[in-house]
């Protein structure tokens, strides 16, 4: 079975670079730079779309096949511009990929700051924390806007400037505020969760096309709260990342809030000349099962009116103070 698939891809691999071999005999015929450019304008494309169709969990048409039977329609033209193979591109994508998250954009949208993770900006509009003590509890409210690319550590190294040795013998609450949280990096809304479990601990699982891939906490947080008594707070506007952070810590807190967006689906960027495309390569759930994961259900439901910091606060100090103090009779 193996020897027969290493044929398949030797065999597709040949025709691939047949493929290219027939675009440059037809760009020899005219200007030589010129024909240069274009057969790697046109290989930039053909990898593009190789690697997307392997890729798209959306994709079942064979898109390698539509976009080279359209740029071969293209070059049976005497004159063809850069323009028209970029329409060629968008078109079979937009088309035939079924992928309705699927999205091309001009690369310089991904220049500007808010794309750019290197550019060096407070962590305010990113996460918030305020710190409250009262009775024997020490509540940790945390509002985070996004998960941001590349900010784990900023995340980590700004909760732990907390840390307080006369804070220990607290009852430790959490409160994670991600009301209008659209999601953001999957990568550093893992490491956010890892607050909270033990190292080795199953946290969810990602399906891509062709494989399944379970995700475990590591010891990146030292599993900080892990003892706390934890509460998200979340919307219907509550997406992607973000709700991974609802559907894994709902396993072990209280769900505060509405139904959460509903989006299991996890996009990827890939740059093809001019365009950086955002396409669909995997979707996760919050268990083994291979389907994506619904909405996530909150344990209470809160109305629009109840959403706000000051009803949160005083909900959840009212529980734990029944919790711990009324039902221990103390």
């Amino acid at each position: 079975m193996n020897y027969f698939f290493r044929n398949i891809r030797k065999k597709e691999s040949f025709l691939f670079f047949l493929f290219l071999y027939v675009i440059s005999f037809i760009f020899s015929y005219g200007d030589n730079e010129n024909n240069s450019k274009l057969n790697q304008y046109v290989y930039n494309y053909l990898y593009a779309i190789k690697r997307i169709y392997q890729e798209d969990i959306f994709v079942k048409q064979d898109l390698y096949d539509i976009f080279k039977r359209k740029i071969e329609e293209l070059f049976t033209k005497k004159n063809y511009t850069f323009d028209e193979i970029d329409e060629v591109f968008k078109n079979t994508l937009y088309f035939y990929s079924n992928d309705s998250y699927l999205k091309i954009y001009k690369k310089d949208i991904f220049n500007q700051q808010y794309f750019n993770d290197k550019v060096e900006v407070s962590l305010e509009d990113k996460i918030n924390i305020i710190l409250i003590k009262k009775n024997d509890f020490l509540i940790y409210y945390i509002k985070i806007y996004y998960f941001p690319v590349g900010y784990y550590k900023y995340f980590r190294d700004y909760l732990f400037s907390y840390y307080k040795e006369e804070h220990e013998d607290l009852k430790k609450i959490v409160i994670i505020d991600l009301i209008d949280n659209t999601g953001g990096s999957l990568y550093t809304a893992s490491f956010f969760i890892n607050l909270f479990y033990p190292p080795k601990s199953y946290l969810f699982t990602i399906h891509y096309k062709n494989k399944s891939v379970n995700y475990y906490s590591g010891e990146d947080y030292k599993d900080y709260f892990r003892n706390a008594i934890v509460f998200v707070v979340q919307n219907d506007i509550t997406a992607s990342s973000a709700e991974v952070v609802s559907g894994v810590l709902k396993r072990k807190g209280i769900i505060l809030g509405d139904f959460s967006y509903g989006k299991p689906f996890i996009q990827v960027n890939l740059d093809a000349n001019n365009f950086t495309i955002l396409y669909t390569n995997s979707f996760l759930n919050f268990n083994t099962t291979l389907e994506p994961h619904e909405k996530v259900k909150p344990d209470i439901f809160l109305s629009y009116r109840e959403l706000n910091k000051e009803f949160i606060l005083n909900l959840v100090f009212s529980f734990c103070y029944y919790l711990f103090f009324q039902i221990d009779g103390n």
